[in-house]
């Protein structure tokens, strides 16, 4: 706690006619100090100043933004050099790592600075490349280059950046044109604030994964792992990845829909929508369509205990997935419900009773089912649900043929 000391100093000024008067009191003063203190001490007091200089918002990283005249969009282009050197045949070069975005469009490269071996199993103009985030495990990624050959581009590169804001490091390994394998080394510093700027003007909900996962300090394998835990199910002998999102693939092309059935108020229909599109649109592309749907919402449990043919013992609210039809049907009597019932159609397998977990974020989160009215979706699920939406999982799966595709999708 910072202490305040208060110092008065009270100066006497004489306002008497008579100078000597003053001069008298004066002498008087200095009389009295004299005459009492054998001893006279001088104490010069100083003040010292320190300054601190706090890192730049960025770090390393060199960033510059622009506004466009013509339809007011901000861009956003920043670079970072590697701390190491990429040794070919010929020569040492410092590859320059750059990410850049303008309204909803994202891009990254390296420039290698030197010309790079092909990826002979690939197509022509593709090179292999290596990269390894922090200490999580490294992922191969097939890289596309111009038409020197030097610098390697990421394609769809939204979900890796994002998951550049969990760690500080970056490594990139790849193999100059006749010489051997080598790597760059950036230092990633500042990426968070970085990314998180650019969110404002250039939004993206794959970059969204990483930042949740960044907010929650959760490192990209636990995430992977743990979309694998919470979304894969085993019923019967019978195998799957989540309700209808092993099903429908990627959702980036064909969002989930949803349609509200039956004789909706439309004040309340219009609180559901708001309150589904507040919470999910942040990972997942929403829809809301009269006809076919992935979801199946009724207003009253008298609508949906007619639908379904059967009485239904609820308060809250009640779901369930037509597995022959690939859709959820659910009725949903509180509105602080929808996140659960959402979630839960989602895939999630506590929702169906199917848990089959092994790791825990000591919190209770929807993933990990220990939920009520008014609980909250947290960003650790936004991070693992969304990782999941956007792949393009088939029905079938094994636990860990499951988990090496989430693994591998990186760009």
């Amino acid at each position: 706690m910072n202490k305040f000391i208060s110092i008065s100093l009270v100066f006497l000024i004489s306002c008497s006619s008579v100078q000597s008067e003053a001069d008298e009191r004066i002498n008087q003063a200095i009389e009295e100090i004299t005459t009492t203190t054998t001893t006279t001490t001088t104490t010069t007091t100083t003040t010292t100043t320190t300054t601190t200089t706090l890192p730049p918002r960025y770090g390393n990283w060199t960033v510059e933004i622009s506004d466009s005249p013509l339809d007011n969009s901000v861009s956003y282009f920043g670079y970072i050099d590697s701390i190491k050197t990429l040794k070919g045949k010929d020569g040492e070069t410092v590859p320059r790592l750059v990410i850049k975005c303008n309204s909803t469009n994202y891009d990254m490269y390296i420039n290698t600075g030197q010309k790079l071996t092909p990826y002979y199993d690939g197509d022509i103009g593709q090179v292999l490349g290596r990269v390894r985030l922090g200490q999580n495990e490294p992922k191969d990624v097939i890289l596309e280059e111009d038409s020197e050959s030097k610098l390697v581009f990421f394609n769809s590169p939204e979900l890796l950046i994002g998951y550049l804001t969990t760690v500080d490091k970056l490594l990139f390994e790849v193999t100059p044109n006749e010489s051997n394998t080598d790597y760059a080394d950036f230092e990633i510093d500042g990426i968070y604030n970085f990314v998180s700027d650019m969110q404002k003007d250039c939004i993206s909900k794959k970059v969204n994964i990483g930042l949740y996962a960044a907010d929650e300090k959760i490192n990209i394998d636990k995430l992977i792992k743990a979309g694998s835990d919470f979304f894969w199910h085993k019923n019967d002998g019978k195998e799957y990845v989540g309700g209808f999102i092993g099903e429908a693939g990627n959702f980036e092309f064909s969002p989930v829909r949803v349609r509200f059935q039956g004789n909706w108020e439309q004040n309340k229909k219009i609180d559901f929508q708001n309150k589904i599109l507040t919470i999910f649109s942040k990972v997942v592309f929403i829809e809301f369509v009269d006809g076919d749907a992935d979801i199946v919402i009724h207003p009253t449990k008298a609508s949906a205990e007619k639908n379904w043919g059967e009485s239904i013992d609820r308060e809250y609210g009640f779901g369930f997935y037509w597995e022959s039809f690939d859709y959820c049907e659910l009725w949903i009597g509180d509105i602080s419900y929808i996140p659960y019932y959402m979630f839960g159609c989602l895939g999630n397998n506590s929702f169906w009773r199917e848990t089959s977990i092994s790791i825990s974020f000591s919190k209770d989160t929807f993933v990990e089912g220990e939920l009520y009215v008014n609980s909250s979706i947290t960003k650790i699920d936004l991070a693992i649900l969304g990782l999941v939406y956007q792949n393009s999982p088939t029905t079938m799966y094994t636990k860990n043929s499951f988990l090496q595709e989430l693994g591998k999708y990186l760009p």
